[in-house]
C-alpha cells in the first residue's frame, strides 16, 4: 500500500513537472513571472516564500523559482503542494492569454 502511495506520487510530480515545462517553453525566455506565495519546509521549520518568477534555467534545463528576495529555489526542493499551486497558477494564465488572443483577432 505505502508503495502505491509513493509510486502514484512520484507519478503526479512527473506529470506536474511536464506541464510547467510545457507552459514555460511556449514563454519567451523561457520563463514566467508568478506574484503567489507558497510554503516550504526545508528544515522542518514550514515558512511562507514569495515567489516572483519561475524559470527553466538554460544551463541545466531544470526548473527554478526565485523569491522575491532574488534568492533561488530548485524545482526539487519544494513540496508537491507548492509545485501544483506554481503549476495552476501557470495554466491559468497561460490558457487566459490563448482565449483572449483567440477572441481578439
Amino acid at each position: 500500500m505505502l508503495v502505491d502511495v509513493d509510486t502514484n506520487l512520484f507519478s503526479l510530480q512527473v506529470k506536474v513537472t511536464r506541464l510547467v515545462m510545457a507552459v514555460l517553453s511556449d514563454y519567451d525566455g523561457r520563463s514566467a513571472d508568478l506574484g503567489l506565495s507558497i510554503s516550504r519546509s526545508p528544515d522542518e521549520d514550514p515558512h511562507i516564500v514569495r515567489c516572483s518568477r519561475v524559470y527553466i534555467d538554460p544551463e541545466d534545463d531544470l526548473i527554478k523559482i526565485t523569491e522575491s528576495g532574488g534568492d533561488e529555489i530548485g524545482w526539487d526542493d519544494i513540496d508537491i503542494a507548492a509545485q501544483y499551486r506554481i503549476a495552476q497558477h501557470l495554466y491559468t494564465h497561460h490558457l487566459a492569454g490563448s482565449l483572449y488572443r483567440s477572441l481578439s483577432s
